[in-house]
């Protein structure tokens, strides 16, 4: 099992002209996009923030958000830590954005509800929760990356191609790196 625990987890609401003043801390943060548009900073990367998109800012790594857009910037905002190196080195691989799947963030829901809830049971259902959601993610982030650098691959080669073979790789492309 995945050590984690949760310090909060909470629904934030940022307007325009709100925002989060660059700070750091000693736990992860981790930001799923309900809705709106915004800018997000970690350390001297920027994203653009939108629907669906999930950022991990790292411990100890100076981070902000700001330049909310027209609507609201509505966002799961879940604190917490964890000491297993594994993780720790799989999340600090994964990049500090992504987009989600809407699968991934029904589990995610399920973590905030969860965290909600009244008990020590619901914390640690919450916790497990949450070790599945960022398995999740980073499974879909990993087979995200490997997709885009066989499309690279195949983009180059198919041109090459012609007959049978051009056939064979196309049938390759569609059913095991788009599927």
């Amino acid at each position: 099992m995945i050590d984690i625990s949760i310090l909060s987890a909470r629904i934030a609401v940022y307007h325009r002209g709100d925002g989060v003043h660059p700070h750091t801390h000693a736990f992860y943060q981790m930001y799923h996009v309900i809705s709106g548009e915004g800018y997000a900073k970690a350390g001297e990367d920027v994203e653009k923030l939108e629907e669906n998109m999930v950022v991990i800012f790292p411990p100890n790594v100076m981070h902000s958000v700001f330049d909310v857009g027209e609507n609201a910037l509505r966002l799961i905002n879940i604190q917490f830590q964890s000491s297993d190196p594994l993780l720790q080195e799989e999340l600090a691989n994964a990049g500090f954005s992504n987009y989600v799947s809407e699968e991934i963030l029904r589990l995610l829901w399920k973590v905030k509800e969860e965290w909600s809830g009244k008990g020590e049971f619901a914390k640690e259902m919450s916790e497990v929760l949450l070790g599945q959601y960022l398995l999740s993610f980073l499974r879909y982030t990993r087979k995200s990356d490997i997709q885009n650098e066989i499309r690279n691959m195949y983009r180059l080669d198919m041109d090459q191609l012609s007959g049978v073979a051009r056939l064979v790789a196309g049938y390759i492309q569609q059913h095991m790196v788009d599927g």
